[in-house]
């Protein structure tokens, strides 16, 4: 009996130190940033202390300490232990005094894992779209990630959901929420975090501008306050550029810390931010919970890296050698061309079908029509996804949708990463499982879980593990971009200005036995005709290279023509006022035209355009008026803007 008192005793005793100990921090112990050398510590006091950290590469023998510095009550508090040594496991523990040094109290030991060697072996894992619900359920995925013990962690947005915030106050105490040793406490003292904002989070660029407040900013600067994240300082890449309504005062800097890039063993991580650099609002406001005063552009090339982030984007994939390449954020741009669950096509939604589109994949909506250059004048030609490709992307994660998708495009994995918190299937209509010309939906499954991906030398396996049920819903494993042979594909248009080609004109570079898709768009004036070279179906304007050898290619096209002389319109041969008819019903937008289309013979005066001018010149050459241009000749212009008829009508 005595023995169970004493137990019993021993377990208060505990409990009532460990709430004492807890009650001292609103918000516990949070990594963040970790490097070659060091690593962040982050804290939140409940009052005035100092603080210092022990650390040592076994556990309970600390043979480095920090400096002592003051913390103060109800502010953020951060130290970086420097020094380390690389890919090395470290232990460590904060001491604090409230007592101006009189007394010292140590909290619980934890550790980190400093940058990874290549040819190791590490684990990370992803988390998206929490909702701000602090729940068991999310209580659970946390749980289950702390068990994964992971390097680090990456969190791809729509968590903290200030949607309505009134004040930075109440973004801070959402944020210190979710700090708590229910949610990201649990794990967050052993497990660096790495954050994406999500559209719930309101940083798109026409909120950075509001006034007198804008949530966006209020979010960066939480995000800023409460967790460690990197700028550009020479192990991370990343963001310079200064968004001057940042507090510099209170936050330390201008920073925006929204992308950034960093490399951990055999793997390059890369964070975009889809965000802060698109500058007008492509969606209705409202329907999807952000409230906005901004007016809607319904044009989902609104969407944008911006030029800068784009160039960063290229320069560091391009940059780095590393087998596997994955890349983060809450969503991607444009999205796929119909609305869904009642809100605008804008709103982005879709993973590997929505690669083909706008600043993501180069086309515009219709699927047809290459709009890259037209709308990203100077970039190069290469939208997003031929970055990946190019570049041997592994995979990228993205979030937004609500649910588990595994897709694969070009060879790259296009990842929907699961709500932790909910049982919700996601929203319909986005994704359905099923092989297609250009992609591939491998596996759709419910909420809710983490994505915990292991990283090896041999092959990367990605495992959604679930916080509903137990164990592991789905696996499949990712093989490493090895350097080997590679061959160069080149590209080129005949005649020149004829047309344009996916990927552009001139030298690619791709891995031996990589099937390249290839697709030829014609210019205004002109037709596809065929591909000369080593394609799989030269007739086609979409086909493949298969890279077994260096490989050229060439698009071929020929000037379009309806009707063999200038005039002739309708192509019967005659030039009378038949033809100028069609001219008018043309010009006037009338589809009936649309059957005698394209309208090259139609422009015979040669200005580019077809439209009553030409009719009333026609009409005087059938009435046997001599006129000066050569109506009647087979040379029909090559270029001409069309009539109103060829292009919809009425």
């Amino acid at each position: 009996m005595k023995s169970y008192l004493i137990s019993a005793l021993v377990m208060i005793f505990s409990f009532l130190v460990t709430e004492e100990i807890s009650a001292q921090f609103t918000a516990p112990e949070l990594l963040g940033k970790p490097t070659d050398n060091s690593i962040t510590v982050n804290v939140a006091p409940s009052q005035n202390m100092q603080i210092y950290y022990e650390y040592g590469t076994a556990s309970g023998s600390y043979t480095g300490q920090t400096s002592t510095t003051s913390a103060t009550s109800g502010q953020p508090h951060e130290a970086v232990i420097t020094g380390l040594s690389a890919n090395t496991r470290y232990y460590y523990r904060m001491q604090y005094s409230t007592n101006g040094g009189g007394t010292w109290t140590a909290r619980a030991e934890h550790s980190f894992h400093t940058q990874r060697a290549p040819g190791s072996t590490f684990v990370f894992t992803v988390i998206s779209d929490n909702h701000n619900a602090l729940n068991a359920t999310y209580t659970t995925a946390l749980t289950n990630v702390r068990n994964d013990q992971p390097d680090f962690h990456l969190d791809l947005g729509d968590t903290f959901m200030p949607d309505n915030a009134a004040s930075q106050s109440t973004v801070n105490t959402t944020y210190l929420n979710h700090r708590g040793t229910s949610y990201l406490g649990l794990m967050s003292h052993s497990v660096p975090i790495f954050l994406t904002a999500g559209n719930h989070e309101n940083e798109e660029g026409w909120n950075l501008d509001d006034t007198p407040n804008s949530i966006g900013v209020f979010n960066i600067q939480a995000r800023k306050a409460y967790f460690p994240t990197p700028a550009n300082d020479g192990f991370y890449s990343g963001n310079t550029d200064p968004l001057a309504r940042i507090d510099e005062a209170t936050y330390g800097d201008e920073f925006r810390e929204d992308y950034y890039a960093w490399e951990w063993g055999d793997a390059l991580f890369i964070v975009i931010d889809e965000f802060q650099y698109t500058m007008n609002l492509p969606y209705a406001p409202g329907t999807a919970g952000e409230g906005s005063d901004d007016s809607q552009t319904g044009d989902q090339w609104t969407w944008t890296l911006g030029r800068t982030q784009y160039d960063w984007l290229k320069a560091t994939l391009e940059g780095s050698s590393a087998k596997y390449k994955f890349v983060f954020s809450h969503n991607m741009l444009g999205g796929i061309t119909r609305p869904i669950s009642g809100v605008g096509a804008g709103y982005v939604r879709g993973g590997a079908e929505a690669a083909k589109y706008f600043e993501w994949g180069g086309y515009n909506a219709d699927g047809t029509t290459w709009g890259f250059d037209t709308y990203r004048p100077g970039w190069g030609g290469k939208p997003i996804h031929q970055l990946f490709v190019e570049n041997g992307v592994s995979a990228y994660f993205h979030g937004h949708d609500h649910q588990y998708v595994y897709e694969r495009r070009d060879g790259v994995v296009y990842q929907e990463v699961p709500m932790p918190t909910t049982l919700m299937s996601g929203f319909t209509g986005i994704y359905t499982e099923g092989t297609y010309a250009e992609y591939e939906t491998i596996e759709m499954l419910v909420n809710s879980g983490h994505l915990r991906v292991t990283v090896a030398p041999g092959q990367a396996t990605v495992d959604y593990v679930r916080s509903n049920t137990t164990g592991v819903a789905y696996s499949y494993t990712i093989l490493p971009d090895e350097p080997g042979t590679t061959y160069n594909l080149t590209i080129g248009v005949s005649p020149s200005g004829s047309g344009i080609t996916t990927p552009s004109a001139g030298v690619h570079n791709y891995n031996e036995n990589t099937v390249v898709n290839i697709t030829a768009n014609p210019g205004p004036g002109y037709t596809f005709s065929s591909w000369t070279g080593d394609v799989a179906a030269p007739g086609s304007a979409s086909t493949t290279v298969t890279m077994n050898s260096d490989k050229t290619v060439t698009a071929n096209f020929v000037p379009v023509s309806t009707g063999s002389a200038q005039g002739d319109f309708s192509g019967d041969g005659a030039v009378n006022s038949t033809d100028a008819l069609i001219v008018l019903l043309c010009d006037a937008g009338f589809s009936s035209a649309a059957q005698y289309c394209p309208c090259n013979c139609g422009d015979v005066n040669g200005d580019g355009v077809v439209n009553s001018t030409d009719a009333l010149i026609i009409l005087l050459y059938d009435a046997g008026i001599s006129v000066p241009y050569q109506v009647g000749t087979g040379n029909c212009p090559v270029n001409v803007t069309p009539c109103q008829g060829c292009t919809g009508g009425k």
